[in-house]
């Protein structure tokens, strides 16, 4: 996801891990690009939809482009299998929490 999103902006992403608060969650290797490991997922299905409606909630709250048409948001569906942790380490890199 990370070379996408490089791709995407047109620029080369270094996988060296800036200093943040959260730098230690990122030991031993401190590189934006975290193995996969055979860890346990303790994430309860619950948490995960709780944190996500807080998120859309927060989303809803920001302001628009005046030069983009605003629309409300559609109605909830199955987002089927999500990959939330990426979803919340990128949310952590941008500071919405």
């Amino acid at each position: 996801m990370l070379r996408q999103t490089g791709v995407a902006l047109g620029i080369e992403v270094d996988d060296k891990m800036p200093q943040h608060e959260y730098y230690e969650y990122f030991g031993p290797d401190y590189t934006l690009h975290v193995a996969p490991s055979n860890m346990e997922n303790k994430n309860s299905r619950h948490l995960l939809e709780e944190i996500q409606s807080k998120l859309l909630e927060n989303l809803s709250r920001l302001q628009h482009a005046p030069s983009v048409q605003f629309q409300e948001r559609p109605p909830d569906s199955d987002l089927g299998e999500v990959n939330f942790c990426h979803l919340f380490y990128c949310i952590s890199l941008i500071g919405f929490f």
